[in-house]
């Protein structure tokens, strides 16, 4: 199975009259163009995915939303609250399981939560943590519950570390 994890893009860092929020805050335009690019470098990577699953926050979904569209993903993109940075890790790592059926899933959310569950799963430590639009593809190995990091894709260098 392949197994992406994306964090969010940029996202607007301050509350306004309308945002008072962190689950609110949304995409920047900044932070929408760069997804946009990540996506469309990627998008023959993500051209089989079956399921998308995402943190239930505004910025992980639009996230989840960008990408979906450059892949041309026609399925559910389901919102789930073991992205969510203040949950477990082992929550998510059950979904990844649950999920090991499926030959292609991606998951969007947030740091510290997606460096630590990559750790986790594969040993794998990133130097500079997850870039807001990094992407990283991990194998998983239903049959033999393991994991191997493949790569991290560096948006703001548009290099993969391996």
């Amino acid at each position: 199975m392949k197994l992406f994890f994306a964090r969010h893009a940029d996202a607007l860092d301050q509350f306004t009259e309308t945002v008072k929020s962190d689950a609110l805050r949304y995409l920047t335009e900044k932070g929408r163009k760069k997804e946009n690019e990540v996506a469309e470098y990627l998008k023959e990577y993500f051209n089989d995915l079956e399921m998308i699953y995402t943190s239930p926050l505004i910025r992980a979904v639009q996230t989840a939303e960008i990408i979906a569209a450059k892949a041309g993903y026609m399925g559910n993109i389901e919102l789930v609250n073991e992205l969510k940075s203040e949950t477990s890790i082992a929550g998510a790592i059950e979904l990844i399981r649950i999920s090991g059926s499926m030959s292609s899933v991606l998951f969007v959310g947030h740091e510290p939560k997606l460096g630590i569950l990559l750790n986790s799963l594969t040993g794998k430590t990133l130097t500079n943590s997850f870039s807001k639009s990094g992407v990283s593809l991990t194998e998983f190995k239903p049959d033999s519950d393991t994991f191997r990091f493949e790569w991290y894709l560096e948006p703001g260098k548009m290099e993969f570390i391996r």
